[in-house]
């Protein structure tokens, strides 16, 4: 079997296991790099050996990737290999006995600042009754991300049936398929939510997903991205915002609001507390920011 062959076989799989879109597309472009890499190399798949592996890597750092772009491809390869070996489609893995580390430096999540949040939300408050669906849909999608931390992808696949008014809950289905709770708690959220669905009952809609587009199609994360980044140009924000900022934001003021560490992690869905922990750096270069402006001692020799 070749190596195209038993990459679409891998694809089939995941299929299967219903993956999300997002990660079915991040495998197909991330293993056919590797397919032309080895196409080139003239190679079977029995002849993949780790030393090919190490030189894909280090063709990857001469095409001026990321090392957590690095990392992640070959993390997808990774799989792919241990799955070929699961079938017998290959004797042994190339990964096995591989020692390659992948060194990250570690980034704090952008989020949003209070300032500008605050000015997103008292644009946002003029949309009213007498805009169209797109700015409905677009108000919901920003309130529900501030308010639950959900993924945009997470936000876009929520279904009417996924949502239960009389607990205030919603139903989501996370990364790996892993399903959570999230709650409407403020009572204009959940009248928001009401109207909402009140308005999309005046259009066709194709779709059950609750967020819709005035053609009655599923919001997708790629059109709420547009339609956020015109409306911050709209509203005078000039930093360049994405949805997943709005679920940076959700973790940090909740953890500076003295919301549990572990009750923030079950909201965002985390399946280690240690992914969560990245938040505390967050407010700690928040709470180093004031320091620096209050400067106690600086004030007293000055006084």
């Amino acid at each position: 079997m070749d190596l195209g062959k038993a990459i679409d076989l891998f694809l089939q799989n995941c299929r299967r296991k219903e993956l999300s879109p997002h990660t079915l597309r991040a495998y197909e472009v991330d293993l056919q790099k590797f397919h032309d890499f080895n196409t080139a190399q003239n190679l079977s798949l029995q002849e993949i050996s780790a030393e090919h592996i190490r030189n894909w890597v280090d063709l990857l750092y001469l095409a001026g990737l990321s090392a957590s772009s690095r990392k992640r491809y070959l993390a997808c390869l990774k799989v792919f290999c241990r799955w070929i070996e699961d079938e017998g489609i290959i004797s042994s893995s190339p990964f096995n006995g591989l020692k390659l580390h992948i060194k990250v430096p570690k980034r704090l999540p952008r989020n949003i600042q209070q300032g500008e949040l605050q000015l997103l939300f008292k644009a946002l408050e003029n949309i009213d009754a007498s805009h169209g669906m797109a700015r409905q849909t677009l108000k919901l999608a920003l309130e529900l991300l501030i308010a639950t931390g959900l993924r945009i992808s997470e936000l876009c696949n929520i279904e009417i049936d996924d949502i239960d008014f009389s607990s205030g809950t919603i139903r989501v289905s996370g990364k790996g398929a892993r399903e959570r709770t999230v709650f409407i708690l403020d009572e204009e959220l959940r009248e928001l939510l009401e109207f909402y669905l009140s308005r999309r009952k005046k259009i066709i809609v194709e779709v059950d997903n609750l967020l819709v587009t005035p053609m009655g199609r599923q919001a997708t994360p790629d059109y709420i991205r547009r339609k956020l980044h015109l409306f911050t140009s709209e509203a005078g924000i000039s930093k360049r915002l994405t949805p997943h900022m709005f679920r940076h934001s959700a973790a940090t003021l909740l953890l500076e609001n003295g919301v549990d560490i572990r009750f923030v992690q079950r909201l965002l869905g985390h399946a280690s507390l240690s992914t969560t922990e990245i938040y505390t750096h967050v407010t700690e270069s928040s709470l180093k920011a004031a320091l620096k402006e209050g400067n106690v001692r600086k004030r007293l020799k000055s006084a």
